[in-house]
Order: C-alpha cells, then structure tokens, then sequence
C-alpha cells in the first residue's frame, strides 16, 4: 500500500510540473506574439481553450506524467530498496 501512494504522489507531482510547463510555455507564446504586434488566437476544441495547440498540451502533460511515474519508481527503489537516503548516511 505504501509503495502506491508513493508511486500516486510522484505522478501528482509529475502532472502539476508539466502544467506548471505548460502555463510558462503558453505565456511565453502569447507575450512573443504581442511582441511582434500579432494578436494570438485561441484554439477552442472540446471545451479546451488553449493558445498552443492542444496537441501540445496534451503531449506535455503525458510527459508530466511518464515523469512521475519515473520519478516515483526511482524513488522507491532509492529509498525502500537500497536504502541511499539521508538517514542511513554515516
């Protein structure tokens, strides 16, 4: 049971930076076109506004969440496996 929410909390994790990416991503499209005097366009599909396209959107939040899924196997294998955390260091 412990090795699943930890495995749960890592893919949280994962999610909320890849649409943290996705925010910082999406304002540095939007004030890149205001720069240039373009005015962007929002691309409204499935009730999903977005001014990147929502295939991108959508790939960033997979890799957010492949991330976390990543970041949590590794990190039960660190900690619960081979034991390489802050406590056991002498």
């Amino acid at each position: 049971m412990k090795k699943i929410i930890y495995i749960f909390l890592a893919v949280v994790i994962g999610i909320l930076l890849g649409v943290i990416f996705d925010g910082l991503l999406e304002t540095w499209w939007i004030s890149h076109n205001l720069a240039q005097g373009v005015v962007p366009k929002i691309n409204n599909n499935w009730d999903f506004a977005s001014y990147l396209p929502w295939q991108l959107s959508l790939g960033i939040l997979a890799l957010g969440l492949a991330f976390g899924f990543q970041l949590g196997f590794w990190g039960w294998r660190v900690v619960y496996i081979e034991k390489r955390h802050w406590r056991n260091r002498k």
